[in-house]
This record gives C-alpha cells, structure tokens and sequence, in this order.
C-alpha cells in the first residue's frame, strides 16, 4: 500500500516570510512493525530524520529523499500544515535550554530544538485543525465534511445552503481520513453529529471524530506491503 500526498499537501503550502517554514518528520512506528531502540520504547516510535522546509523548491528537492528514507525504514513521513516561525522557534528553543541548565538535564538538549518545533504555531496565524476519519466510506466522509460545514466558524457564510467555508483539504491516511479544516465551533460538531442518525455511528466513534486535532501532523507519505 502506498499513500503519497505530495502533490496534494504542496498546494497547501505557504510560504509569506523569510522566517516561514514547515515542520516535517519521519516517525518509524513499532505499531508499523518498526524495530524500536529500548530507549524508545515507551512511546512506540522513533525520529529517523526532522526537516524544516523553507520553500516549495526545498519541498520538491526533498520528495525522492524522503520517500527513500520511508521505505528503507518502514517509516512515515508526517507535516505539521500550521507554519512555524524560526525566530520564534529560536525563542523558545534558548529559554528551554536555559531551563535544561538550571535543572542540571543538559544531556536532553539534543532534543530540545524539535520539540519547540512541535509546539510553536506561528503567532497570529489561523491554525488548520484536523478531522481525523478512520474506517467509513466515502459518502459518510462527505456526510461529515457536510456537518463541519454547519458548523459556526469566521468563514464566509453561504446563506443559501446555510453552510460555512470550513473545509481547506481531505489528506488520505492508512486506514481513512485527514479532514484539514478552518476553525469551527467544535462543540456544535459534536451536537450536530449526536442527532445524525444517517451515519449511525457508536458514542466511541462520535468522540474520535469530535476530539478535533488543532496542531497535529498530516500524512505526507507511507509505503508498506
């Protein structure tokens, strides 16, 4: 099975200031069938390589290598769609090396700088937040879309249909979907899909897709027999 969402995430990509880039790792997971180190264990995966992109052409020149490393690894390649600033990354990055020395852990500082990375949207920025959708057809994919898009939010507003312009992308994954969106009231998602009885979902099912991922990495890539 191969998922490759190359083409797709680049057109997702922006790129407004000289500080802009995007957080990009290749994560080998145990649940994947990945040899984990035992010091790794404890969270079932491992980093096998991070990459900050700065531009659409850094992007392109880094697709082959990225696939290669995927499939040598058994590995995935995920993108966080919510840009990252250096500088503000940089920022944050020197006050928790500094909280490393007073507390006597330099030895973590290796992973410092990814970590920030991880957690630092750009200031100011609308975040892109994800629907994750696992296991439904098509149809009941678009039903959902169709409810996040009742959904208040400060999109254009479509009185005719009586819809919002909350849905930017759907990214295929594994075993579903991304659905990459604008923020919505995500309290009336949850409200709309307990009274959609088309879709017939279980209460487990209901809060999977209503706990909404508001700074999480997509799927870029995954290759696996």
């Amino acid at each position: 099975m191969i998922v490759d969402n190359f083409d797709l995430i680049r057109s997702l990509l922006k790129f407004e200031d000289k500080n802009d880039f995007y957080f990009l790792q290749i994560i080998q997971r145990k649940k994947d069938g990945g040899i984990i180190p035992q010091c790794n264990r404890n969270n079932g995966y491992r980093t096998i390589r991070s990459y900050y992109i700065r531009s659409l052409e850094e992007f392109d020149s880094r697709i082959e290598r990225i696939k290669q490393l995927c499939e040598q690894n058994n590995a995935r390649a995920y993108i966080n769609l919510n840009v990252r600033s250096a500088k503000e990354v940089a920022l944050e990055a020197a006050k928790a090396y500094i909280d490393l020395v007073r507390e006597d852990r330099c030895y973590q500082g290796h992973r410092v700088y990814d970590h920030i990375c991880g957690i630092t949207p750009k200031m100011g920025n609308k975040k892109k937040w994800i629907v994750d959708i696992d296991d439904l057809t098509k149809d009941e994919v678009d039903v959902i879309c169709k409810k996040i898009c009742k959904c208040r939010s400060e999109r254009h507003y479509n009185a005719v249909n009586d819809m919002y312009d909350n849905i930017i992308a759907k990214i295929p994954t594994v075993h579903g979907v991304h659905i990459i969106t604008h923020g919505f009231d995500a309290k009336m998602f949850r409200d709309i899909l307990e009274r959609t009885i088309v879709l017939d979902l279980t209460q487990e099912q209901i809060k999977e897709i209503t706990t909404v991922k508001k700074d999480n990495p997509t799927l870029l890539y995954f290759h696996t027999i």
